[in-house]
């Protein structure tokens, strides 16, 4: 049997893939954390991940743009509309020697900001201000 917040993180996954048209690349981090990882296929664009447990949701994008919501079933319309902006690319970060600020332009008035450090797969990157490309196949704006 599979859990509910399992289907609700697969199903979030999935509407996510409809609307950016890629296909979402589900692992198993343990048994209690899943992640999807999305690749657009225009390097510019921003790669998102959703990593979902039973009581949180993690969205990642870029190279360090993170917001920590409620459980995959609780989260998913705010999941949801952050995907949309990032692969609209609406996603501003600037990036620093150890923090990344990053802005998401919601695209109704409404932005969602926030800082986070630099993870360790991303230390290389370039200091600087990245405005991310949408996705090339968005049917959503």
């Amino acid at each position: 049997m599979v859990a509910d917040w399992v289907r609700a993180a697969r199903t979030l996954a999935l509407s996510v893939g409809d609307f950016t048209m890629v296909l979402p690349h589900e692992r198993w981090l343990n048994d209690r954390l899943m992640e999807f990882t999305f690749e657009p296929s225009d390097p510019l664009a921003a790669t998102m991940i959703l990593v979902a447990s039973p009581n949180q949701l993690i969205f990642f994008a870029g190279r360090g743009t993170r917001f920590e919501l409620e459980s995959p079933a609780r989260a998913a319309g705010e999941a949801e509309d952050l995907a949309r902006a990032v692969a609209a690319g609406r996603l501003t970060e600037r990036v620093g020697r150890h923090r990344v600020r990053f802005e998401v332009d919601l695209g109704d008035g409404n932005e969602a900001s926030g800082s986070s450090t630099i993870r360790r797969d991303q230390r290389d990157v370039e200091g600087g201000t990245y405005r991310y490309a949408p996705y090339p196949d968005l049917t959503c704006v």
